[in-house]
């Protein structure tokens, strides 16, 4: 994978819990989910102002195209 995949998308955050900020333009909400390229994110756990856990799974074909 190149090394700077999610740079047009990341802005200047340097963390999961940033990408994620920018993916979803706004504060996710637990249990919510979001797809870029290959990856599926699902918001495992936050607090007030945090983003605390974060599960990433690799898509296969299959999954990416279901998904998108």
């Amino acid at each position: 994978m190149d090394p700077d995949f999610f740079d047009e998308v990341r802005g200047e955050s340097k963390s999961l819990g940033g990408l994620m900020l920018e993916l979803f333009s706004r504060f996710p909400k637990l249990n919510e989910e979001i797809t870029f390229g290959p990856f599926l994110f699902t918001i495992m756990s936050v607090g007030k102002k945090k983003i605390k856990v974060v599960k990433v799974k690799v898509l296969n074909q299959n999954e990416i195209k279901i998904k998108s």
